[in-house]
């Protein structure tokens, strides 16, 4: 568990509200690949109590009909924490535009509404787990100011 002390270690990331905690690559070349994705993401969304969206095979298949392939994606969720009557929060995001069959899923801060630290990991973990291969960009998921 090497990228643990990464995680634990990097302060490189930004703090300010709206940046990037963690991004991490996961290859889902298959219809499978990406169903597990989607399986480990809505368990997580509803494990931590928030929304998630994802395009339906069916748009995505259209959208790659008129697209070239640097254009189109396989894959593409949201997911979402209501923060109040106006607005929600994207938390993570997860998308393969550009490069199908590679997906990039970029975990973001929002200061004091920010997932719990462990979340994130076990997000990560979780990940990691399922696909060995997976990259983990440089990324900071400790608490601020911790």
């Amino acid at each position: 568990m090497a990228w643990l002390g990464l995680i634990a270690g990097c302060g490189c990331a930004s703090h300010e509200p709206g940046s990037t905690i963690a991004t991490i690559e996961v290859p889902v070349p298959t219809v499978r690949e990406r169903a597990d994705l989607l399986n480990i993401l809505e368990e997580f969304s509803s494990h931590h109590r928030l929304r998630m969206y994802a395009k339906a095979e069916q748009e995505l298949a259209h959208q790659k009909s008129r697209l070239p392939d640097a254009a189109y994606s396989t894959v593409n969720v949201g997911i979402w924490r209501h923060a109040s009557n106006s607005h929600d929060d994207l938390e993570v995001s997860v998308s393969d535009l550009g490069q199908p069959g590679r997906a990039r899923i970029a975990i973001i801060r929002h200061g004091q509404t920010d997932l719990p630290q462990e979340a994130r990991e076990a997000l990560i973990r979780t990940l990691i787990e399922r696909w060995p291969a997976a990259a983990l960009a440089e990324t900071d998921v400790r608490d601020p100011g911790s």
